[in-house]
C-alpha cells in the first residue's frame, strides 16, 4: 500500500551510504512492500518510509480543468514577493562533529521541529548515543526529549500534537523489525514506551514498523502482531491509543500504516478475499460518527491535512481539497517530465502541498493554484510542510558535499522555513 504519513513521508533523511544498506526493506515476503518500505534521498542514509513500488492499479480519478503544470512555475518572489524565511543550521557544534536530522514533524504551534541529534559519523558509531529532541525554529534553542536505546538507533518517523510528541525507533537496519514506540509528554517532561515489535522465539517478528501519527491526543500506528507473508496478512494491524488513559484498540486488520487527522483516520485495507494480497483500497474513517469514504488508488505515499488528501504514484503528483464531498475527482498537480525523475514523500498543508522530486525543488501553492520554484544554492532540496511550516533544505556545497560522501558523514544542510500563514495571494500571475 502506501506509506501512509501524514507524514509521511515521514521520509527524508542524510545519513550517506554505508556497504550498500539501500535495500527493500522485505525482500523475501513481497507483500510487506505494500505494507511497509525502505527509501533514501540522495544522500543514501537507509530511510524506513512505508511506501511501496505501486501495483496494477484502478485508474487515476478523473482530473480537475486546474492544470498547474501547464504554466510555467513561478519563482518565490512572483509566488509570495519576500516573505520572512528563517534559516537554520543542522551543524550543531563548532567543530561539526554532531548534525540535528529532522524527522518531518512539527509542533502544532509551529516553534519546534523534531528530530534527533547525531554524531556525523552514525555508520561507524558504535558508542555515541543520538538523542530525541525538539529544535525551536525562532530561538535555535534544543529541548532534549530523550536519548535513544542504542548507538545505532534511529528514529523511523514522529508526529505531534499539543501536549504530545511521539516516535518509532530501532537501530537494525535495513529491516527495522525490532522497532519501540515512544510518547514524550511536552508539559510534564515525562517519557514512557508504548509498545515495542512482537516477538517470537525471543526475535522481533518480521513486519512493518510503526509510523505513529498523534492527533488530539490519540496516537495511531500499524504494526505486525505476528510475522507478516501472502498467507498471514491478518497479523498486520493498525491500532490507536488514547494516550490520556493509555486504553489500546485495534481499528483494523489486514491493513497498512495510518495517518491521523482527528476525528479522520486513513489506513490503506487489503481486500480479505483470499489470494488477493496486492489488492485494496485507502479507507477514510470519521471516528467520531463512524462515516467512511474510500479512495480506490494504491498510492506511494498519501498524505491528510484535516479533510484534504495529497499523494503521488512516483510519477504524478494529486490533490483531493474535501474528500467528505466525493473522492472520485481529484487534480493534478505535476508529473515527472524526466523518465528518471521520481516525485514521492507528499506532505500538505491548508496552503501548500510538498513532494521529493529527483531534479526540481517545487511545491504547490493551493491559493494561487500554480507551482513555486523555492530557491537552493547547489543540487536539490527536500521539501516538507505540515502545521504552518513550508520547510525545504538548501544543500551543502558541492565540494563538501563530496567530502562528507567519502568520509561518511552525514551532511549538514541549512533548513529554510517559511510561516504559510503569512503568505499572501498575488493576483496577475
Amino acid at each position: 500500500m502506501v506509506k501512509i504519513r501524514s507524514s509521511r513521508v515521514r521520509g527524508w533523511s542524510r545519513r550517506p551510504p554505508s556497504q550498500q544498506l539501500l535495500v527493500p526493506l522485505l525482500t523475501t515476503i513481497v507483500v510487506i512492500w505494500a505494507l511497509a518500505g525502505c527509501a533514501s534521498d540522495n544522500s543514501g542514509r537507509t530511510v524506513p518510509t512505508g511506501h511501496a513500488t505501486p501495483t496494477a492499479s484502478p485508474s487515476v480519478p478523473t482530473a480537475t480543468v486546474v492544470c498547474p503544470y501547464c504554466s510555467p512555475p513561478l519563482s518565490l518572489a512572483q509566488a509570495w514577493g519576500h516573505p520572512t524565511v528563517r534559516t537554520l543550521p543542522t551543524a550543531m557544534d563548532a567543530d561539526r562533529t554532531h548534525v540535528f536530522t529532522f524527522d518531518n514533524a512539527a509542533t502544532p504551534d509551529n516553534q519546534w521541529l523534531i528530530g534527533a541529534i547525531e554524531p556525523r559519523d552514525f555508520i561507524n558509531n558504535t558508542t555515541e548515543l543520538s538523542h530525541a529532541v525538539l529544535y525551536n525554529v525562532t530561538t535555535r534553542r534544543i529541548v532534549t526529549m530523550h536519548a535513544l536505546m542504542h548507538p545505532q538507533s534511529q528514529i523511523l518517523a514522529a508526529s505531534a500534537d499539543d501536549t504530545w510528541v511521539v516516535w518509532s525507533e530501532a537501530d537494525d537496519q535495513p529491516n527495522f523489525f525490532d522497532w519501540t514506540l515512544f510518547a514524550y509528554n511536552r508539559h510534564t517532561g515525562q517519557v514512557r514506551q508504548l509498545t515495542q515489535a512482537a516477538r517470537a522465539g525471543g526475535q522481533p517478528v518480521a513486519g512493518p514498523a510503526p509510523y505513529p501519527v498523534v492527533s488530539a491526543g490519540y496516537v495511531i500506528w500499524g504494526q505486525a502482531i505476528g510475522s507478516v507473508g501472502p498467507s498471514t496478512l491478518d497479523n498486520a494491524v493498525v491500532r490507536m491509543e488514547d494516550l490520556a488513559t493509555g486504553q489500546v484498540r485495534t481499528l483494523a486488520t489486514r491493513a497498512g500504516i495510518p495517518d491521523l487527522s482527528w476525528p479522520w483516520a486513513l489506513w490503506g485495507q487489503f481486500s480479505s478475499t483470499a489470494g488477493s494480497s496486492g489488492t485494496g483500497a485507502i479507507v477514510i474513517t470519521n471516528l467520531s460518527t463512524g462515516q467512511t469514504e474510500q479512495l480506490a488508488q494504491q498510492p506511494a505515499s498519501i498524505s491528510m491535512a484535516d479533510t484534504s488528501l495529497a499523494w503521488d504514484d512516483t510519477t504524478s503528483v494529486y490533490l483531493l481539497d474535501d474528500f467528505t464531498k466525493g473522492t472520485n475527482t481529484s487534480t493534478q498537480l505535476a508529473y515527472a517530465s524526466n523518465p528518471g525523475d521520481h516525485l514521492q514523500f507528499v506532505t500538505l498543508n491548508d496552503r501548500i502541498v510538498a513532494w521529493t522530486s529527483d531534479s526540481e525543488t517545487q511545491v504547490y501553492d493551493r491559493a494561487e493554484h500554480r507551482l513555486v520554484t523555492l530557491p537552493v544554492s547547489s543540487g536539490r532540496g527536500v521539501t516538507w510542510v505540515g502545521g504552518h511550516i513550508l520547510l525545504w533544505m538548501n544543500p551543502e556545497p558541492q565540494s563538501q558535499q563530496d567530502y562528507d560522501t567519502s568520509h561518511q558523514l552525514i551532511p549538514t544542510p541549512t533548513l529554510n522555513i517559511i510561516d504559510t500563514s503569512a503568505l499572501p495571494v498575488q493576483t496577475g500571475q
